[in-house]
């Protein structure tokens, strides 16, 4: 059974999942590798992936942290922190002047495929410590086949990187739960901090984690190793806020809060209900630039339009976020399963791609109705005999509890939710995994395991 095994996690797969891990590798990388190849996007570099590129050229050829497009007759760039460095570090060391363009793409399209291959073995890792090997190999498929992890490897975005980043961190998590050893939560809060670095809504995630260690570890040191965790975490966040003071004289830009609080007030993602105003309805209100001042201004228009439309604004806010957090199109651009608009893609004409899609569209509301399931399971602490599995679970529990309550808060953009579909995916398994293991032990006449 899926969950009663589980206890044995730690145990050498057998031969026919070793094949099977191999299969799901090898269908993932070539999912990865044929979608990078073979789509075109209208204007690649445009919005946000231009501002990632510039930001990458004007450190590799300035030494400026800048997303300002310099010219010849003007080189010089103002150092500015809009977006967050992680991503942009990342092309930097992937910038070849010898390339032209489309051919400097595809190297960061090529890469970035490797590295959400990566992430199915992460994912497969972190699902052994918590259910049995074949419902991770359900989690490391699912992850593997997903198009939307698949088409954000065709983009100049930072979802890739960090789906990584967070897969390493949560498997860390994992690792490290009952580890005595202070140096895997150094590494632990590292991770977070190069996660924060390229998503920054991660950044207060490391002090909420390690007040949890704290509580929950007591017996085990569980100050010594918030410390340790979030020692890790300063090493790397620190430089960039000191950065900032001596740069722009902020710890951040306060445009990043602004348009977050703007974008995700309207309810339904529209102006005044208005259909052609979804997913840009901030374009249309014409009083956004009055209402975008500040981050005192947007807190009070928000107070207003709850005092004149409470029940609309609370549904939204409780409820809409996070069911439009999760849904499967991701609103921007041109929606679906693409951010901008593809010119050519195997998802158009590919059979293997149309049919993997199609299977992974019909079982998405499934799967994210099952992994709130799963974490509910959590929350209530679920009859298990395997306090680390527990941990763990709990761990990931609280990343996603987390995530959602801030973006209960700013703009529940569907495309911010990727790189967290595979755990959304692992919950969900759990979740079959007690229901299965349930029903079972009923069958039997036996309590549950």
């Amino acid at each position: 059974m899926l969950l009663t095994d589980t206890a044995r996690h730690g145990e050498p797969l057998s031969r026919w999942l070793w094949l099977a891990l191999i299969v799901v590798m090898a269908l993932g990388l070539h999912l990865r590798l044929q979608a990078v190849m073979h789509t075109r996007i209208d204007t690649p570099v445009r919005a946000d992936a231009a501002d990632y590129l510039a930001y990458a050229e004007n450190l590799k050829h300035h030494g400026v942290y800048s997303r300002a497009r310099s010219t010849p007759d003007d080189p010089d760039v103002a150092p500015d922190a809009l977006r967050s460095p992680g991503y942009p570090a990342l092309l930097t060391t992937l910038l070849d002047d010898s390339l032209d363009g489309p051919d400097q793409l595809l190297r960061f399209y090529l890469v970035q495929a490797l590295l959400s291959a990566l992430t199915i073995i992460l994912v497969f890792q972190l699902a052994r410590s918590i259910v049995a090997p074949v419902a991770a190999l359900s989690c490391a498929a699912l992850t593997a086949l997903s198009p939307h992890l698949i088409n954000m490897n065709s983009y100049v975005l930072s979802e890739t990187l960090f789906a990584l980043l967070i897969g390493a961190a949560a498997l860390c998590m994992a690792r490290t739960a009952n580890s005595r050893s202070m140096m895997g939560l150094f590494l632990l809060g590292m991770l977070f901090a190069a996660g924060a670095l390229t998503r920054p809504w991660l950044q207060y995630f490391p002090f909420l984690f390690a007040a949890w260690v704290f509580v929950m570890q007591r017996d085990k040191g569980g100050g010594a190793r918030a410390a340790a965790l979030l020692g890790g975490f300063a090493v790397l966040y620190l430089p960039w806020l000191v950065r900032n003071i001596v740069a722009i004289g902020a710890t951040s830009d306060p445009n990043l809060m602004i348009n977050g609080l703007h974008h995700g007030m309207y309810p339904d993602f529209r102006f005044a209900g208005l259909e052609q105003t979804f997913g840009i309805p901030y374009r249309f209100d014409p009083r956004s630039a009055e209402i975008s001042l500040s981050v005192g201004h947007i807190l009070a228009e928000i107070m207003r339009r709850f005092q004149d439309d409470f029940l609309t604004h609370l549904r939204w806010f409780l409820l809409g976020k996070p069911l439009t957090l999760f849904s499967w199109s991701t609103i921007q651009g041109v929606g679906e399963i693409f951010i901008y608009p593809p010119l050519r893609s195997p998802y158009f004409s590919e059979p293997l791609f149309r049919f993997t899609a199609a299977v992974m569209k019909a079982l998405h509301a499934p799967l994210m109705f099952l992994s709130v399931v799963g974490v509910a399971f959590t929350v209530r602490q679920p009859n298990m005999p395997d306090s680390h599995q527990l941990f763990v679970l709990r761990a990931l529990a609280l990343l996603m509890m987390y995530f959602v309550a801030i973006h209960i808060v700013v703009a529940p953009f569907p495309r911010y939710s990727i790189p967290l579909r595979p755990l959304s995916y692992l919950f969900a398994v759990f979740a079959i995994s007690v229901i299965v293991d349930s029903l079972s032990a009923r069958l039997r006449g036996t309590p549950p395991t």
